[in-house]
């Protein structure tokens, strides 16, 4: 269950929307930040992700390094 939920937020990643927050809740029943919170929080202050509108996604400093975001999921 939880290689099916990194595997989610990374291939959204790969997505210029990014993870829709509602999706993954709504897919896993739970959401995202309580299975992920420590990865996002980090990646965040490194300013490789941001969470805008409802959705996780890489910032312009995230997209060229995106392989080793997505490592922070598995």
């Amino acid at each position: 269950r939880r290689d099916l939920m990194a595997e989610t937020v990374f291939l959204g990643l790969r997505t210029l929307p990014g993870v829709s927050m509602a999706a993954f809740q709504a897919k896993f029943g739970v959401a995202l930040p309580e299975i992920f919170g420590s990865q996002v929080e980090k990646l965040i202050k490194e300013k490789l992700v941001i969470v805008e509108d409802g959705h996780l996604r890489l910032t312009p400093f995230g997209l060229p390094v995106a392989n080793l975001v997505f490592q922070e999921f598995i």
